[in-house]
């Protein structure tokens, strides 16, 4: 019988010792990413030079580091890497804006009135360090 069988036997009690054990996990991949961000790279923003998924120099000029996440193939010291994804929903008159950094498996979220509202809040997060990412739960891509 393993760990969460035996939790799923407790009932309610398991239940919240359920609640703790994800929080701490969470916990951990806080740490994690923490660690993990100070081995990466930091974005410089500047896309001159240097091999692209795509070329589009209006919104690399308007957007750098969101242009960057999305389009660089390779660190700045060379190594291959993993572009980001965007998505893009609207719902209930906003439009929601996620980037996923799949190089580090985490993921942003901002929304606003317009979409451009949205990517400079998510450029403005990028440039200053304040983007809250999300960790990814196993099993959940």
């Amino acid at each position: 019988m393993g760990p969460l069988t035996c939790l799923i036997r407790l009932g309610l009690r398991g239940r919240v010792l359920l609640d703790v054990y994800e929080r701490v996990l969470a916990d951990l991949a806080a740490i994690r990413f923490e660690r993990d961000e100070d081995m990466r790279p930091e974005a410089s923003g500047s896309w001159e030079n240097k091999e692209v998924a795509a070329d589009d120099p209006e919104f690399a000029a308007a957007l750098p580091l969101l242009w960057e996440h999305v389009s660089c193939l390779r660190w700045e010291d060379g190594k291959p890497r993993q572009t980001s994804t965007m998505t893009l929903f609207v719902e209930a008159g906003r439009c929601k804006l996620c980037l996923h950094d799949r190089e580090m498996d985490r993921t942003a979220w901002v929304s606003a009135e317009t979409l451009r509202g949205a990517a400079e809040i998510l450029e403005r997060q990028l440039r200053t360090g304040a983007v809250e990412w999300r960790g990814n739960r196993k099993g959940r891509h």
